[in-house]
């Protein structure tokens, strides 16, 4: 048994089997891009030499680490800068502080690897496997992780400013109090994910899943949300000042205390939603239903807004008092 963890030495992993994201569409040649880029990203397997100047050193900067076998190993505090580690196994790894600037981790597995406190600022993660890592307080400023598999991964307090993570799978992942301003996240999954508490203010998030998500306190002020779903997520006390929801799907989604202030709503589902509370000063609600949403208590909202929407006479929104329900959305 080596330092690493592995009872038979180093070695190469076998081939990583074609991602299949089941986009259509564009969504389908955005992956095909990402796929090919990252397959130029690779290398030959790792240099022997190289792999025993880690094992003795803990430091290998801009070392070829491609394919190699370093599933658990403890490599907490490694200097890998720079370093090719292409395809490489590294699942359930111990790489808490880690210096991984700059690295090629692309189709990398980093399975359940323990990455607290890890700098992997502007390193390419593009189809790593990062499902159920640890990466709490993990610096990944202007990384690439586009098309990355990161399901019920931990990024609670990460700095993600910049990252590129379109076409990622973060489904469940846990983003409490992260920092996502500016970050790329179109076509994303978020479904169930917990960004309560994140700066999301400025990101892009356009078709983006964030079905059940936790938003609570998100900063979400000019987020582009156009044509995301929404829908059953908890946004209750969000800032979405001027935030783009063109299109989005709100139905059954909690908006409480929401600041929708100069939002654009126009043909958002706003159906069930609950909106006690809600800052609608402003906002453009052309064209949203709004069947059966809870608006009662809102404020800012204006007989001219209600009246460009739409509803089911049948079930008309909970109205402030003094204002008439939409007309048809049959109409």
């Amino acid at each position: 048994m080596n330092r690493f963890g592995n009872p038979r030495g180093f070695g190469t992993q076998e081939t990583m089997a074609a991602v299949d994201l089941g986009a259509d569409g564009m969504k389908r040649v955005l992956f095909a891009v990402i796929g090919l880029l990252a397959l130029s990203a690779g290398a030959q397997a790792a240099d022997d030499i190289d792999l025993k100047r880690l094992e003795a050193t803990n430091s290998c900067f801009g070392c070829d680490l491609s394919e190699a076998g370093l599933r658990d190993a403890n490599l907490s505090g490694a200097d890998l800068r720079e370093a090719n580690l292409f395809g490489a196994e590294l699942s359930g790894a111990e790489l808490s502080g880690a210096d991984l600037r700059g690295a090629n981790l692309t189709r990398s597995r980093l399975r359940g690897a323990d990455l607290r406190g890890a700098d992997l600022r502007g390193a390419d993660l593009r189809l790593a496997d990062m499902s159920m890592a640890q990466l709490n307080q993990a610096d990944l400023r202007g990384a690439d992780l586009s098309g990355a598999d990161m399901v019920g991964a931990d990024l609670r307090g990460a700095d993600l400013l910049n990252a590129r993570l379109g076409g990622a799978n973060l489904t469940g992942a846990n983003l409490r109090g992260a920092d996502l301003h500016r970050t790329e996240l179109v076509w994303v999954d978020l479904t169930g994910a917990d960004l309560s508490g994140a700066d999301l203010h400025g990101t892009e998030l356009f078709e983006a899943a964030l079905v059940g998500a936790d938003l609570r306190g998100a900063d979400l002020n000019g987020a582009d949300l156009h044509e995301s779903n929404l829908s059953a997520a908890n946004l209750s006390g969000a800032d979405l000042r001027a935030a783009n929801l063109f299109g989005a799907d709100l139905s059954g989604a909690d908006l409480h205390e929401a600041d929708l202030s100069g939002a654009d709503l126009s043909g958002a589902d706003l159906s069930y939603a609950y909106l006690g509370g809600a800052n609608l000063s402003g906002a453009n609600l052309s064209g949203a239903d709004l069947r059966v949403p809870n608006l009662q208590l809102s404020s800012g909202l204006t007989q001219q807004q209600v009246s460009s929407a739409c509803s089911d006479p049948e079930r008309p929104p909970r109205l402030p008092s003094g204002l008439e329900s939409p007309p048809s959305c049959a109409d």
